[in-house]
């Protein structure tokens, strides 16, 4: 009796143990980004292919109250955001910027965009608001 429980609890533990090394392994995990756009890539178009994810870098200012918010097409998805703080400067005066950084993945062929706007966080948005960073992209 003492041998069966041990035998069965082993398998448990086999069976757990695989059953979450598969979970992992199958895991939806966002490939790396193929390319990297930044401001120098605003208002140009791109080819892409569906499953494919990039990443789009631009400067922003937190401490003047400037934010990016972004607006995308159905085809793309941002996976994550996030901003990279400016390294802490000696003069208080040097005002140096941070990076925001999207990561974008392509879900459906077609013409696809991404655009943000760069406004203060305290300012309500406008419906007729001019994107400042636009990429086009032609998902394949």
């Amino acid at each position: 009796m003492a041998r069966s429980k041990l035998a069965t609890g082993i398998a448990v533990c086999a069976l757990t143990l695989g059953l979450a090394t598969v979970a992992a392994c199958s895991g939806s995990a966002t490939p790396a980004p193929s390319a990297t756009y930044t401001e120098a890539d605003n208002l140009t178009t791109v080819t892409g292919t569906v499953g494919e994810t990039v990443t789009v870098e631009v400067n922003e200012n937190q401490s003047s109250g400037y934010r990016w918010t972004p607006k995308v097409t159905a085809g793309v998805k941002i996976v994550s955001t996030t901003y990279t703080a400016p390294p802490t400067v000696a003069s208080p005066a040097t005002v140096t910027a941070g990076l925001r950084t999207w990561v974008l993945e392509y879900t459906q062929t077609g013409t696809q965009q991404f655009s943000a706007t760069y406004a203060k966080a305290a300012a309500a948005p406008t419906k007729t608001a001019i994107p400042q960073y636009q990429l086009t992209i032609d998902v394949k």
